[in-house]
């Protein structure tokens, strides 16, 4: 029995048309972003110092529509003296980019929430549940007061699809 003939010796080349040259970094980069995170859920924590008021604030900075992520203000009462009704104002007009807002402790109407007096050392927490609702970047500025004592913070969130 013969043996068959050895294979034709061909240079072996890949051929990529104009769009597809464009096009392959491109996906390189999407796929090596999407690795690092850059398009996933994110939070921000930031601290802000006002007299005796001291927040911890951690609000989500990117999240997916009808996904839910918590902005959490932690007060604290960093003075000597007791601060008497603590209250936080919500910004309305941020929340109402998102579905489902649950507010813990309950708001006792649509824009504050009184977390009530703090003694010196003392803290409570605000938790507000966020679904993504409204595409693109939403920005708000909270409020936080005591008697004379004030601090504010703002929180940016994307939401994506």
């Amino acid at each position: 029995m013969p043996a068959p003939p050895p294979p034709p010796d061909v240079a072996r080349t890949i051929r990529l048309s104009a769009g597809q040259r464009v096009l392959l970094p491109v996906l390189l980069l999407v796929v090596s972003l999407a690795m690092a995170g850059a398009f996933g859920e994110s939070t921000v924590a930031t601290r802000v110092t006002s007299g005796a008021l001291d927040l911890r604030v951690r609000c989500p900075a990117r999240l997916r529509y009808r996904q839910s992520q918590s902005l959490m203000v932690e007060v604290r009462n960093a003075g000597r003296t007791r601060l008497e009704a603590v209250r936080v104002g919500l910004d309305a007009a941020y929340l109402s980019h998102f579905a489902a807002v649950r507010v813990m402790p309950p708001e006792q109407d649509a824009a504050t929430v009184v977390l009530g007096a703090l003694d010196p050392g003392a803290s409570r927490m605000l938790l507000v549940e966020l679904a993504g609702e409204d595409y693109w970047r939403h920005t708000g500025t909270f409020a936080v007061t005591a008697g004379a004592e004030a601090a504010r913070f703002s929180c940016s969130t994307l939401v994506f699809p």
